[in-house]
């Protein structure tokens, strides 16, 4: 291998791995105002200045823990353009990550809330002794991927965080496998659409976002969280990368019109930021339900939608 070849390689390499990382960063809410300044506090993620972009990888945090959360919960799984999908799924997951809530400089009721770390779980239609409709045929597996969530929480009168309305998004490796129905004429469109599942084996790369609402009091937090994953049928890198960075700037950017519009009400942040970041999450979710790279086309990608109950513990 010549030098000009090592070098050609080298700096793709680097570009690739910048590519990811801005996907996975974007989506949280990092923007550092002027009047943020006399903060101690930063958020992780890509940051929009005047002197231009930025990635800032978090500061000093007046709380800052490692955290456990248990979830548990139930969804349901489909393409988009099916006319059969199996039953409904049952999810159970395990969360490790750094929990940190920053102070604002311009209210005491309101800080900033960030969780970023690592998941792993279980799926499927038959767990803990719930059994699926034997005329439809079934999924299960297993997943894991990275999480960030951010946001905002309430405080209470001693400053202490207690009402999280946060945003989430990262991503998911998922390795899925299907069974047959045991009465498969019951619904002869099994024949057809039982396929079209299981060509998901081959599969394992998604993305997925949601909204967590989390109420923490000492070192436990109660969470209820939704969320939405597409699960990437025969990806294109450049693609994905593509798709991944104009939501990412989308998010960025909307955070930025949060904060500068509300900074004379800082208690509606936390409410705003959810709504309207949950919003602008749904709308690039229903673009790529049909092409799962929108707007850089793509296959239909395999959904998954799950209300989950969790438990977050503090160490």
């Amino acid at each position: 291998m010549n030098s000009r070849t090592w070098l050609f390689r080298l700096i793709l390499t680097q570009m690739m791995l910048l590519c990811a990382a801005a996907v996975a960063l974007a989506q949280t809410d990092s923007l550092r105002t002027e009047d943020d300044d006399d903060d101690d506090s930063t958020m992780s993620g890509i940051a929009f200045t005047k002197r231009g972009m930025k990635f800032s990888t978090g500061g000093k945090a007046t709380i800052k823990e490692f955290t456990l959360r248990f979830e548990y919960g139930s969804g349901g799984v489909r393409l988009n353009d099916a006319t059969l999908s199996p039953g409904p799924l049952r999810f159970a997951e395990i969360h490790a990550g750094n929990e940190s809530f920053s102070p604002l400089s311009k209210t005491k009721s309101v800080m900033r809330y960030t969780h970023d770390g690592l998941f792993g779980g279980v799926f499927g239609n038959d767990m803990l002794g719930v059994r699926r409709d034997s005329t439809t045929f079934g999924l299960s597996g297993w997943r894991w991927g990275y999480r960030s969530t951010s946001g905002f929480a309430y405080t209470n009168d001693e400053g202490t965080p207690r009402l999280g309305l946060l945003h989430t998004g990262g991503l998911v490796w998922t390795y899925l496998s299907t069974q047959s129905a045991a009465d498969p004429t019951a619904q002869p469109q099994s024949a057809t659409e039982y396929p079209r599942y299981a060509a998901f084996t081959n599969s394992v790369l998604g993305s997925h976002t949601g909204a967590t609402v989390r109420y923490g009091f000492g070192g436990v937090g109660i969470t209820l969280n939704y969320q939405r994953t597409l699960m990437f049928n025969n990806y294109s890198f450049w693609g994905w990368i593509g798709s991944g960075m104009i939501e990412g700037l989308s998010q960025t950017l909307l955070t930025q019109l949060i904060e500068k519009q509300l900074r004379t009400s800082p208690r509606t942040m936390p409410v705003a930021n959810l709504l309207l970041r949950s919003a602008l999450s749904f709308a690039f979710y229903q673009l790529r339900r049909n092409s799962q790279h929108f707007p850089f086309g793509g296959n239909t990608p395999l959904e998954f939608n799950q209300v989950t109950a969790g438990v977050n513990i503090a160490f």
